[in-house]
């Protein structure tokens, strides 16, 4: 009896330690992930506060900025085809440049808000309106480089349902693009007509396809 109440002391003594050693590194743990916890959220913290300090609001820049300042960074924006950040941009820098007096510029920046959907209307529609221009506003007849631009915008609202209209706009602008010495719209007029191309063999094929289901079914 001594010795199993011996053992049963030892017993408790081994546990209770164990259980002492484990609660010593929960301890030991708890405030070391605790830490990283707060460390975290300050570091988050600061990079928010960091952010507000060191990025103007969008508004502000607009209010700052010249005519052509804005214009040349809607121009960034939409060169790598991000429209919507450039809509603000022309649509403020159209504003200034007709308080100036500025037909040329307005009209640059009027087209570009247009493609970037400052104007809700259908694209057929859009289109239809631009080809009007086109063949009426001198500004469009004289500047290359402008006349250029509306085609461009044209032919994007073109290739969503005018597929030879589009070949046409970006034929134009290919020729532009040659005479002003501008090889990178050289090179993507290019690329658009190399779509229209597809387009069209694809529908041809298509078209083939279905009339040789027809002559099999009518057979």
């Amino acid at each position: 009896m001594h010795t199993i109440n011996r053992l049963e002391l030892k017993m408790g003594r081994i546990g209770r330690s164990a259980r002492s050693r484990s609660a010593q590194r929960e301890h030991e743990a708890f405030p070391a992930l605790s830490a990283v916890r707060v460390s975290r959220r300050r570091i988050l913290r600061l990079i928010i506060v960091l952010a507000l300090l060191v990025a103007p609001s969008s508004s502000a820049v607009l209010a700052d900025d010249t005519a052509g300042t804005l214009l040349h960074r809607a121009l960034y924006f939409s060169d790598l085809y991000n429209w919507r950040a450039a809509r603000p941009y022309f649509t403020r820098s159209q504003q200034l440049f007709e308080a100036e007096g500025d037909k040329r510029n307005a009209l640059y920046a009027r087209l570009g808000a247009m493609r970037a959907g400052a104007d809700p209307a259908p694209l057929p529609k859009l289109s239809y309106m631009l080809d009007q221009e086109l063949a009426s506003n001198l500004l469009l007849q004289s500047d290359k480089e402008l006349r250029m631009f509306c085609l461009i915008v044209k032919g994007d609202f073109d290739g969503e349902s005018d597929i030879p209209a589009m070949r046409r706009d970006w034929g134009e602008v290919a020729s532009l693009a040659k005479a002003l010495g501008n090889t990178k719209w050289q090179y993507r007029a290019q690329g658009q007509l190399g779509f229209a191309d597809f387009y069209d063999a694809w529908f041809h094929a298509f078209s083939i396809a279905v009339i040789l289901d027809w002559t099999a079914l009518s057979s």
